[in-house]
């Protein structure tokens, strides 16, 4: 089994499902009732504003399971900043789509 460490960045192909739960200052709501505009948190934990929202995407998508048990449902042209638990170098990440995490094997 293979594993990785998955992080996001800004405006990155975040193409996950409109049911995905995104936590707020107010309590978690659906994606597809956050617009630009409206405050989140980041992947700091601190408050931003949604700065830009895109069309709704039909694609393939594959169900992400973390080591924490969450889901995540995932385009599989979604764009992920991955480390390889292996690679001991701390800031060596490399950009993969879950698409391309799939046909190498990264799941289980």
């Amino acid at each position: 089994m293979k594993k990785a460490l998955l992080t996001v960045g800004r405006k990155n192909g975040k193409a996950i499902s409109l049911d995905t739960n995104i936590p707020t200052p107010f309590g978690n709501r659906l994606l597809r009732d956050i617009h630009e505009g409206d405050i989140i948190f980041g992947a700091d934990g601190k408050p931003t504003r949604v700065l830009f929202e895109s069309e709704i995407q039909y694609r393939p998508c594959y169900k992400m399971i973390f080591e924490n048990g969450e889901e995540i449902i995932s385009a599989d042209n979604h764009r992920w900043f991955v480390k390889y638990r292996k690679d001991k170098k701390p800031d060596n990440l490399v950009v993969r789509t879950t698409q391309e995490m799939y046909d190498k094997g990264i799941y289980h």
